[in-house]
């Protein structure tokens, strides 16, 4: 019994030894997260375009951004994508034609990354930006 008394206190000491030599400057580093960002449609006759992206706090695997235009709450034309491998940051954008009357246009994004190759694939909060009444034409 007094054997395995000693040899538990012993653990302990080496334990309590290896956490101090190591200290909190060997404590792993926080994953990077990243953040989408939807920014308003800009028109150009003929066409509404919608622009987005992803921003990460550090370099990840893989970063996927989807960017969607939105026409009075529903998706129109198709959806821009950007995919990069070992980056910090990806942007996309879509267009489709504008139409004639008063219409509500927003930039929908929604993100997804992996910090490294075999990490769960994480998403970002879906992001959505439309234009305001004083909508003004993108220059040329």
């Amino acid at each position: 019994m007094r054997i395995k008394s000693l040899a538990l206190a012993a653990a302990s000491m080496t334990a309590l030894a290896a956490s101090i030599v190591i200290g909190p400057s060997a404590q792993a580093a926080a994953a990077p997260t990243c953040t989408g960002y939807a920014n308003t449609p800009a028109y150009s006759s003929p066409s509404v375009t919608a622009y987005g992206g992803a921003t990460c706090t550090g370099s990840v695997y893989e970063l996927e951004v989807w960017v969607s235009l939105k026409r009075d709450g529903s998706f129109v034309g198709d959806i821009g994508l950007c995919n990069r491998n070992n980056t910090t940051s990806c942007a996309a954008n879509t267009s489709s034609n504008n139409i004639s009357g008063n219409q509500v246009w927003c930039s929908y994004v929604e993100t997804s990354y992996r910090v490294t190759p075999t990490a769960d694939v994480r998403y970002a909060s879906d992001v959505q930006k439309c234009e305001s009444s004083s909508w003004i034409a993108k220059p040329k």
